[in-house]
């Protein structure tokens, strides 16, 4: 840590935007590569991309690779290389203010400067750094997928998840702080844990916990499975249809073996105990939060409207968002993404009668916004946040009458 520090600022800087041009051609790769209906070898990384003998190599530069197609047209017509091309740029921009952000002028602390300027916290602080820009990449390439198809894949969602999970375990820290406390010598950023801003309940580090950690990946691996559910014929004649696609998809029996291996994990790192299993807890308690808000607002929302109001990509990928932010985080980035969505949704049905809007993209807004506004949003929310049962009570009051809203524009109208 000493050594990265004694770099000179604009140094590393050059590096991240660098860095981050580089995870803006991972990006890419993905947004062509892993989409569901229409994958394409666009990236120069893609299989089937069009090779031009010794010039690969420059088509695989970040950024420049890019300006290197322009006059070409190896894979794109007119402009279509722009769009990659500001997504490296972006990406690269990003890691470097975001450093700028979190680690010089350190906006995400709750410490005073000049304790955090010592340099005793400034691990901590690269780690929350760089779980964020971890987070940053899968939510740029989540959003382009969305944007283009109105899908998610699994297969971006589900690695990010696991990823998030991961961390914690390794790291025992949140990706983002609670609060300071000081005793005679020292200065402490708490993490954001479960029952935060509350003291951590003990009860939580025995049975109880472990259950509650491996009952919320049980559900998570159940819900991964292919579903089906065709309600025309009763109850019964749906449940055999939908056990029965269960049984002969392949994909069933890679989840089922990745669930074993979870709920191990889980088990293990319970053992050990300490900060790795408070923060992996919380890390699973925010995946399990997260999904369950969204998945809340799919099924009132399809009884309401008759039909489906949210697609299941996005019950996933807030469900990897908590993993990476814990379920206080992801409630605010919960409830800022509808304000974005309905701007551009009262935007395409005036412009372009269009009903159907991909969210996941505003969910990762959402997620952005809250993240680099952590300190003054959780200031403000801390206070409430303290009658740790009244805040999921208040949250399930909000989902019913969203129902209810919802219930009514459809009466209103007509459909």
């Amino acid at each position: 840590m000493n050594t990265i520090l004694a770099l000179p600022i604009e140094l590393r800087l050059i590096v991240l935007f660098g860095l981050g041009a580089c995870v803006g051609s991972v990006v890419n790769w993905a947004a062509y590569s892993l989409c569901y209906f229409h994958p394409r070898p666009v990236s120069p990384w893609s299989r089937g991309y069009p090779r031009t003998g010794a010039a690969l190599w420059l088509d695989r530069l970040p950024l420049f690779g890019w300006l290197c197609e322009r006059p070409s047209g190896k894979v794109f017509a007119e402009n279509g290389w722009l769009r990659p091309f500001v997504v490296e740029l972006l990406l690269g921009l990003s890691f470097a203010g975001l450093y700028i952000w979190e680690i010089q002028q350190r906006t995400l602390s709750f410490l005073p400067v000049e304790i955090v300027a010592g340099g005793a916290l400034q691990p901590l602080l690269h780690w929350q750094y760089f779980t964020h820009v971890v987070l940053l990449g899968l939510m740029f390439a989540v959003s382009l997928i969305d944007l283009d198809e109105k899908t998610i894949p699994d297969s971006l969602t589900i690695p990010g998840t696991l990823t998030g999970l991961t961390f914690a375990a390794i790291s025992g820290q949140a990706a983002l702080g609670d609060t300071i406390t000081a005793n005679a010598s020292t200065w402490l950023q708490l993490p954001l844990q479960i029952v935060a801003p509350n003291p951590w309940w003990p009860e939580l580090d025995g049975p109880w916990g472990l259950a509650t950690g491996l009952f919320v990946m049980f559900v998570w691996c159940v819900a991964l499975l292919p579903r089906t559910w065709y309600g025309r014929h009763g109850w019964r004649r749906a449940m055999q249809l939908c056990v029965a696609r269960i049984v002969r998809e392949p994909v069933t029996w890679r989840i089922a073996a990745m669930a074993v291996v979870v709920e191990l994990a889980v088990a293990f790192v319970w053992s050990r105990g300490g900060d790795s299993w408070q923060a992996f807890l919380s890390a699973i308690v925010g995946l399990g939060a997260g999904g369950a808000m969204v998945w809340a607002i799919r099924v009132m929302g399809s009884l309401a409207l008759g039909r489906e109001a949210m697609g299941f990509g996005d019950v996933i990928l807030l469900a990897m968002i908590g993993a990476f932010l814990g379920w206080q985080p992801v409630l605010f980035a919960f409830f800022l993404a509808p304000f974005g969505g309905l701007v551009m949704g009262l935007f395409n049905y005036f412009s372009r009668g269009e009903h159907d809007l991909p969210y996941g993209p505003f969910l990762c807004c959402g997620a952005a916004l809250t993240v680099l506004n952590w300190p003054s949003i959780w200031t403000w929310a801390r206070p409430i946040f303290e009658f740790t049962l009244l805040v999921p009570g208040a949250l399930a009051v909000c989902l019913v009458l969203c129902g209810l809203l919802l219930r009514v524009i459809r009466v209103v109208r007509g459909y």
